[in-house]
């Protein structure tokens, strides 16, 4: 899951809502936008910059808190909107059990524990 907690904040990137709505990642921050300026917030305090692994390219996401998150999903289909708030469910239950990483590194060795699929534990050995 492409959840990333800021500052102690769950949030959800517009790329992974991308891909639980089978939505092109264009289109949604295209909805994030205009949901954010007809709140009358700054769309320029939720945008992060994601580096593609394979040649380090950047590219402009969005990083949702779970209120901002259900507000754009009311455009959505019933389906993606169930996707999404299980997705959300699921991060909240893991992020209750573990402890959020208080360094770098250990957020990096957390980062690379999920994509080669092994299990958290621990770095406090190291």
């Amino acid at each position: 899951m492409q959840n990333l907690v800021s500052e102690h904040i769950l949030t959800m990137s517009s790329r992974e809502i991308a891909e639980l709505t089978e939505k092109h990642h264009h289109h949604v921050l295209r909805d994030i936008e205009s949901m954010i300026v007809d709140l009358g917030e700054d769309p320029e305090e939720y945008v992060h910059f994601w580096a593609r692994p394979r040649d380090g390219q950047q590219y402009r996401e969005y990083l949702l808190d779970r209120e901002h998150t259900e507000c754009l999903l009311i455009e959505y289909s019933v389906v993606h909107r169930m996707r999404i708030i299980k997705s959300w469910n699921e991060f909240e239950e893991y992020a209750s059990q573990s402890s959020v990483p208080q360094t770098y590194p250990e957020a990096l060795r957390i980062a690379v524990q999920r994509a080669e699929g092994t299990p958290h534990q621990n770095s406090s050995a190291s």
